[in-house]
């Protein structure tokens, strides 16, 4: 298989898919941004994509993500899910939300720790 993917026209639900990404791109001949949903294909021994425009990336609250539906192991292609598969699961994380994450001041945590062992330490006579 070579690196290069051409481009597919139409995929059909039932047809094997190599993976699925949503991108936010700049479009052609438009201005701002717009959400593109791209399914990559084998056809023959190529890799195909299908590219599908989404509307405006800003009416989307999920990230942009990839999900594989097949593996290379550098000779071989194994596909292992259908277009209609990964575009399923592409509907279900368009309405998730980002997790947040609370920094962490891992300085203070390793000082927080020393002191209770140092504690422990001493309550047990150790």
């Amino acid at each position: 298989m070579e690196k290069i993917a051409v481009g597919a026209f139409t995929v059909s639900p039932s047809e094997p898919a190599f993976n699925l990404s949503e991108m936010n791109l700049k479009a052609p001949g438009k201005l701002g941004v717009r959400r593109y949903r791209v399914v990559s294909v084998i056809r023959g021994d190529r890799l195909a994509e299908h590219f599908e425009d989404l509307g405006p990336a800003d009416t989307f609250t999920a990230s942009e993500f990839r999900i594989p539906g097949g593996v290379w192991d550098g000779k071989h292609a194994e596909i292992l899910h259908t277009v209609e598969e990964l575009r399923s699961i592409a509907d279900d994380m368009q309405h998730t939300t980002p997790p947040t994450f609370q920094p962490r001041d891992l300085v203070e945590e390793f000082i927080s720790n020393r002191e209770q062992r140092t504690q422990l330490i001493k309550e047990r006579g150790l």
